[in-house]
């Protein structure tokens, strides 16, 4: 479970220092928990196959996330083009949501 130390993580100045603290600290957490929700869905809807996805910010340069998520989703390479459950952590807490992303280009043409 998120430690006292999960929370800090997000103290930390720079990208690289930030990331290194993300990857020791808090992303086995996301791989534990996530396994554990991801079974629970896949009881729930067993005709379904679920995917867990952590979240790597590789397209990151300069500014450390603020926060940090990983995701269940149906999708083997990915999972935003479908509702999805998230679990992340923020300095001051941690959420767990139901995610519909829609694209408003593409909601705008579908209209």
């Amino acid at each position: 479970m998120f430690r006292k130390e999960s929370f800090e993580i997000f103290d930390i100045e720079g990208l690289e220092m930030r990331m290194q603290g993300v990857r020791a600290e808090i992303q086995p957490i996301f791989m534990e928990i996530g396994e554990q929700l991801k079974e629970r869905i896949s009881q729930a809807f067993p005709e379904q196959e679920f995917y867990l996805h952590i979240a790597q910010h590789r397209r990151r340069t300069s500014n450390a996330p603020e926060n940090t998520w990983s995701a269940i989703g149906t999708q083997k390479r990915g999972y935003k083009m479908e509702p999805h459950f998230q679990l992340g952590i923020w300095q001051d807490y941690v959420f767990l949501y139901l995610s519909i992303i829609v694209s408003p280009a593409f909601f705008i043409l579908s209209i």
